[in-house]
């Protein structure tokens, strides 16, 4: 008993290289601070670019919607048939807005009132979509779907229910009735720049 063990010390500092580290406890995050002075240039570096493309982003996301905003009642006028619209500016510069014939789903829960407001006309505008995610992925579910998908069917696949929009909605949209256009929904037009 009268031996002395000594006992295994993990110097932290020294294992990051010379590095302090310091554990948030307002957080349960286990990610460890580096609080290193030769380092303090590069992080004011990454956080001064990441604010100013932050602040770019939402000064193109401004004057992107003001191009979409000025040219949206000359897409709606010729009802999709045009879907793309080029800007000229100074210098050589450009810009296009294009619409693509591409629109959210619709959830499946409104198809009876789409059908009571289009009627027999709801095959020209939609269709009825399935919507299977596989939840079990594993090696024994893939062997198995191989041989037989069987009884296990509702076991591995979630099954969900949705209306899409039909090919060429682009422009049916605009043969829709009024009611039944909350339930079109197309995607933002993306803007190409050139210049």
């Amino acid at each position: 008993m009268g031996q002395t063990q000594e006992k295994a010390t993990f110097d932290v500092a020294s294992a990051l290289s010379g590095m302090k580290t310091k554990t948030d406890t307002k957080t349960k995050s286990k990610t460890p601070t580096i609080d290193d002075r030769e380092h303090y240039a590069i992080v004011e570096a990454v956080v001064k670019a990441k604010k100013v493309l932050d602040d770019a982003e939402a000064k193109f996301d401004i004057a992107k919607a003001n191009m979409v905003n000025l040219v949206k009642p000359l897409y709606d006028k010729n009802k999709g048939l045009k879907n793309s619209y080029k800007f000229l500016g100074g210098d050589g510069l450009n810009a296009t807005v294009i619409w693509k014939d591409m629109f959210t789903k619709v959830d499946s829960e409104n198809r009876d009132r789409i059908v009571a407001i289009v009627g027999d006309n709801f095959d020209n505008f939609f269709e009825d979509l399935r919507i299977i995610t596989m939840t079990d992925t594993s090696d024994e579910t893939i062997t198995m779907l191989m041989k037989t998908l069987g009884d296990r069917f509702s076991e591995i696949f979630e099954v969900k229910l949705a209306i899409g929009c039909q090919s060429g909605m682009i422009t049916k949209q605009y043969d829709l009735p009024d009611e039944a256009k909350i339930y079109v929904n197309q995607y933002k037009p993306s803007v190409r720049c050139k210049g």
